[in-house]
C-alpha cells in the first residue's frame, strides 16, 4: 500500500470515479493549502482523506474522510488504511508549521466509517475526541404519509407563525426560558418565517412552545429549535406542531436536517423511533483534535 496524491489524469479519474459529485471538488488537485492523499493498493483506491490548512490561524481542518468499495469477497478494508492516511496527513501538516489538527462536526465521513476513523484517531494519540451531534437527514415528501401526520391538535392550542410574536409574549418567555436550555429559539435571528411556528395556549393565552427554523439550502430546511413546555407536553401537541411545520415547508422544501446534540439522547431516541425510517442519512457528528508539536528550532 502507497500512500500519495493523485496526479496523472488517470490517478485522478480513479481518486474520483465512485465520489459522489457533491464530494469531488474536495478532492481537488492540492493548491490553496488543501492536501488530498490517498491509500494506493496497485490500482485500487483503498482509502481517501482531504484537509485544508488555514491561512490566518494554526490549525488544518480535516474535510473528508472516505474509505474505498470493496466487493464482498474482498474481505475486510485492511486495518492499516484509516491509520496510514492519518499519518501522512499529520506529517505533512506539522512540515507546514501548524499546531493543531482539528475535525469539526460538519466533517464528511459516511457513518459506517466513523469507527474505523475514530479506532485510528485513539491509536495515534488524538487528545480530544467528543462525540457532538446526531444529524438527521429527511426525505421530505414521506413525512406526511406517516400515520402521525394527521394527529389533531388539542382544542386549547392553536398555531402562529413566529414572525407574529408579540412583544408580551417575548417577556413571558424570558422569564421561562431557563426550562428551554439549548433550544432558546431567539438566538436565531435570521429564521425561516413560513416554516417558524409557535404554539399557543388558549386557556392562559401564553406561549406553549415553538419549531423555529432556518433555510440550509435552496432545497433544504434545517428544523432547529422544538420545545414545549410541560403542560403542551401532556397535551399530545408534539406530532401536530411538526406536522404543521412540514405542511408549510413541502413542496418547497423537499429536504430537512435535524440535530440532536449530544447532551439529549431522550431526544435521539425519539426521533429514532419517529423519522429514523424517513431519513436517508443519519450522522454521528464528532469534534475531534490533536495537539502538534512544531517542527524545527
Amino acid at each position: 500500500m502507497i500512500i500519495k496524491e493523485p496526479r496523472s489524469e488517470a490517478e485522478r479519474q480513479a481518486f474520483t470515479e465512485h465520489l459522489p459529485r457533491s464530494l469531488v471538488p474536495l478532492m481537488a488537485p492540492s493548491d490553496g493549502g488543501r492536501i488530498v492523499l490517498g491509500a494506493w493498493g496497485g490500482e485500487e483506491v483503498m482509502g481517501r482523506l482531504a484537509a485544508i490548512a488555514s491561512t490566518n490561524e494554526p490549525d488544518a481542518y480535516m474535510l473528508l474522510f472516505l474509505l474505498g468499495t470493496r466487493s464482498p469477497d474482498a474481505g475486510p478494508q485492511p486495518l492499516e488504511v484509516e491509520d496510514a492516511l492519518l499519518a501522512e496527513l499529520e506529517s505533512r501538516v506539522r512540515l507546514f508549521g501548524y499546531r493543531r489538527l482539528v475535525m469539526q462536526p460538519g466533517f464528511r465521513m459516511a457513518t459506517d466509517q466513523a469507527e474505523p476513523l475514530l479506532g485510528a484517531m485513539h491509536r495515534q494519540g488524538w487528545q480530544e475526541i467528543r462525540f457532538v451531534s446526531t444529524r438527521f437527514h429527511i426525505q421530505g415528501y414521506r413525512v406526511s404519509q406517516e400515520r402521525w401526520f394527521e394527529m389533531p391538535l388539542p382544542d386549547r392550542y392553536s398555531f402562529f407563525f413566529w414572525r407574529d410574536l408579540k412583544p408580551e409574549d417575548r417577556k413571558y418567555l424570558d422569564s421561562r426560558m431557563s426550562e428551554a436550555g439549548q433550544l432558546d429559539p431567539f438566538g436565531i435571528l435570521d429564521f425561516e418565517p413560513e416554516t417558524s411556528l409557535g404554539l399557543r395556549d388558549s386557556t392562559t393565552g401564553q406561549v406553549a412552545g415553538w419549531f423555529v427554523n432556518e433555510r440550509a439550502g435552496p432545497v433544504t430546511i434545517r428544523l432547529s429549535k422544538l420545545f414545549l413546555f410541560p403542560e403542551a407536553r401532556s397535551h399530545a401537541c408534539f406530532y401536530p406542531l411538526i406536522a404543521q411545520a412540514c405542511r408549510h415547508a413541502w413542496p418547497r422544501f423537499t429536504r430537512a436536517v435535524m440535530a440532536v446534540n449530544a447532551d439529549n439522547p431522550r431526544m435521539r431516541i425519539v426521533l429514532n423511533k419517529v423519522i429514523g425510517h424517513l431519513c436517508f442519512q443519519i450522522v454521528d457528528c464528532y469534534y475531534c483534535e490533536k495537539r502538534l508539536h512544531p517542527v524545527g528550532p
